[in-house]
């Protein structure tokens, strides 16, 4: 939201704007209903910079319908179909198309089920195993201790699409346990050690 100096945020106007700073283009403000003008008022001003650019047509559908396999339809729920088709879209399709029934699974605790695991390891640029498991599918946040007991599991389901080989998996764990240990769980009965909010 653009500040204008509202006392009361909910009181600013959800108007956006576009800057060409030397064809740094920037967008601010704006509300999600109406991202298509946005995106096209940034395209407009990047133009000057790609001449062969087009922007959309404003009439054209931004979804399209997914269609679901008949086996996802006889494995899955239909709230988890759902939930997956709308998160991962139509590529999820085929993905679970050769996923066994143990990765269709939910990871106890939570909605995630072990493939989204998987699917993260191999497509969303996990850097660090704490990426996967605090933001890409957030197991860390929602299981006791961090997930920890299912470490196991998530290095034989993952290890091998993430490429790590041993020593990177085990620093990687270790790095994992500390971070989540010192900025996401409950604070031990030892006096806090000053520093610690400084790396989370």
């Amino acid at each position: 939201v653009i500040g204008t100096g509202a006392l009361n945020p909910s009181k600013e106007k959800r108007e956006h704007m576009v800057w060409d700073e030397d064809g740094l283009i920037t967008v601010t403000g704006g509300k999600l209903t109406t991202f298509r003008i946005i995106a096209n008022d940034a395209l407009k001003a990047a133009a000057n910079y790609l001449p062969n650019l087009q922007t959309s047509n404003q009439a054209e559908r931004v979804f399209s319908a997914v269609s679901e396999s008949r086996s996802m339809t006889l494995l899955l729920g239909a709230d988890q179909r759902r939930r997956l088709l709308g998160r991962y879209g139509q590529q999820i399709v085929a993905w679970l198309e050769h996923e066994t029934a143990a990765n269709l699974e939910r990871v106890p605790g939570t909605h995630t089920l072990w493939t989204e695991l998987r699917w993260a390891a191999r497509y969303e640029a996990v850097r660090h195993l704490d990426d996967l498991l605090l933001r890409r599918t957030r197991i860390g946040l929602l299981v006791a201790h961090g997930g920890a007991l299912y470490l196991p599991r998530i290095r034989s389901l993952c290890q091998p699409l993430l490429g790590w080989d041993d020593l990177r998996w085990e620093q990687e764990q270790e790095r994992y346990l500390r971070v989540w240990r010192d900025c996401y769980s409950l604070p031990s009965q030892q006096p806090a050690r000053d520093e610690t909010w400084k790396k989370c």
